[in-house]
């Protein structure tokens, strides 16, 4: 009689062969590995006259796109107006031109150039190719090399640290007329007429000190700048063992604030350059930020705004300062339980000539836009409404106060195929723009006609 014990041994041995089976069945052969890693050969490049992308030729009617044939990519130029299209330039001369100009040899069709832009007269273009600009003149096509085209070098590391609030460089005012810069940690100005300078505030110092991103009214009598309150740089190291560009490991570290670690605080300041004094801005509401950002001057100078993000992102206001005044105006404050998504679809947009704003939020639950009074900070009517989603918006016409944008989930089907709509602010007149189900991209004649 087989013991116990030695039943388990031969079940386990059994269990195991029976594993390895499975594993060595499941295996790939290289001959498997081969045919997966040349599927992307059989399948690309088999779509053709796919995925036109028109490019807007500077103010004229005309447009230019790349054309993917089964002959090669054709390059055409259309009249918007006349509705004609043609080649945009002799491709065959131009290979034999450009081959000449850098002793190698290029087939119509096949010439892999980049960035192209015609000017708008239609007689040169420019494009990129093997890393440098060039121009050709489609007169002779005579092809000439211009600069290198920079790259900006990453080292493929996220830059999480906050700006040095003291690095910029003197502001010019508007006018030419003023120079304003940091001093010492405080705001100062310099007359261009008599080189001048004159000291604007008197409490900056190390502890707290003036931001050097200055930003002017636009009629040069008024500046804001952020009194900042710095906060403890936390950094963060690595090692990179295998680098590809050397044998030794390499040593990364970076600025990297964590969850919990303080940030920057930020306080805008007003100041008069005429009268040489600091309207002093009462910050007390701007408690726990974790972010002032978009500080913007009305184009009358009658006010300035800036936007609030409280730290956890449940709050986010716009605050409205006028040029003669102390006291800042909440003028759309938006909150949530949970999240405001402040940055993937946030959405305003100021008509300072009717004190209005448009403002995106999902405080209904879904995405839609509102119109503000930006003078009493309330909703004046909610311009889209319903059980879908607003994504984007293409742009705003402000003479015949209307809308186009671009949502999903109005109409039946796939709820993510993209439409384009047109509203009026008010609410009213909701147009689809584009027919057909599919993920619509419009690309607006610059004057948007």
């Amino acid at each position: 009689m087989i013991s116990m014990k030695f039943s388990k041994v031969i079940m386990n041995v059994t269990v195991i062969l029976f594993l390895s089976h499975i594993i060595s069945s499941a295996q790939g052969t290289p001959d498997d590995y081969a045919r997966a890693d040349g599927l992307v050969d059989l399948t690309s490049d088999k779509v053709f006259h796919s995925d036109i992308k028109p490019s807007w030729i500077g103010g004229t009617n005309y447009f230019l796109y790349e054309n993917f044939t089964a002959e090669g990519i054709e390059y055409i130029i259309v009249n918007a107006i006349n509705q004609t299209k043609r080649p945009a330039f002799d491709q065959k001369r131009f290979a034999a031109a450009f081959g000449a100009v850098t002793d190698r040899k290029f087939e119509p069709g096949k010439l892999q150039l980049s960035n192209i832009i015609f000017s708008d007269k239609l007689r040169s273009f420019a494009f990129v190719w093997n890393d440098y600009n060039w121009i050709c003149s489609l007169k002779d096509y005579r092809i000439i090399r211009r600069d290198r085209v920079s790259s900006r070098e990453s080292s493929g590391l996220y830059n999480w640290s906050f700006r040095d609030e003291l690095s910029n460089n003197p502001v010019v005012s508007p006018d030419k007329k003023w120079t304003a810069f940091i001093r010492e940690y405080n705001v100062w100005v310099r007359s261009d007429s008599d080189k001048k300078e004159y000291q604007l505030s008197y409490d900056g110092g190390i502890g707290e000190y003036y931001s050097s991103f200055i930003k002017w009214s636009p009629d040069s009598k008024k500046l804001v700048s952020c009194l900042v309150k710095p906060a403890e740089k936390h950094i963060i190291h690595f090692i990179e063992s295998s680098p590809v560009e050397q044998l030794q490991p390499r040593h990364y570290s970076f600025e990297y604030p964590k969850p919990g670690d303080a940030v920057p605080q930020f306080y805008p300041q007003l100041f008069d350059v005429g009268l040489k004094k600091h309207i002093k801005i009462d910050g007390y509401q701007l408690i726990n930020q974790y972010a002032i950002n978009n500080i913007t001057w009305s184009k009358k100078s009658r006010y300035f705004t800036f936007e609030y993000n409280r730290r956890g992102h449940q709050l986010f206001q716009i605050i409205k300062v006028d040029s003669d005044s102390i006291f800042p105006k909440t003028i759309i404050n938006e909150t949530s339980p949970t999240f405001i998504d402040y940055s993937g679809k946030r959405y305003r947009y100021d008509l300072e000539e009717t004190d209005e704003i448009i403002w995106a939020s999902e405080r209904d639950g879904w995405n839609h836009l509102y119109l503000y009074d930006s003078g009493s900070g309330e909703v004046k009517n909610q311009i889209t409404d319903g059980e879908w989603v607003v994504t984007d918006v293409a742009f705003v016409d402000a003479k015949k106060r209307q809308i186009i944008f671009k949502a999903v989930g109005m109409e039946p089907g796939d709820p993510y195929f993209v439409y384009y709509y047109r509203s009026n602010l008010d609410g009213t007149g909701l147009t689809r723009l584009t027919e057909g189900n599919g993920k619509h991209e419009v690309i607006f004649y610059p004057d948007k006609k």
